[in-house]
């Protein structure tokens, strides 16, 4: 699969429920918060990407589109970016 493939998409019928994994955790982030309160734990949620081309804005909403607090900029799988 090309990477800049779209993904497939498929129409959901009505009344179909979405689940997260973990609830989301939406308490404000302090000076003293632990690492795992600001990054995104690997262990608990897969990784996400974008790549060198998106804007801020792009990967911002990316990010809370994931529920994430980092992403991975990939020019190429599977090279992570400099």
């Amino acid at each position: 699969m090309d990477p800049r493939d779209s993904l497939p998409t498929h129409l959901l019928v009505a009344g179909t429920t979405l689940m997260h994994a973990r609830p989301w955790n939406d308490e404000p982030v302090q000076l003293d918060s632990p690492a795992l309160a600001v990054m995104t734990d690997l262990t608990q949620i897969k990784a996400a990407t974008t790549d060198p081309a998106s804007s801020l804005q792009q990967a911002e909403q990316a990010m809370v589109y994931l529920g994430v607090r980092m992403l991975f900029v990939l020019s190429q799988m599977p090279q992570l970016e400099d």
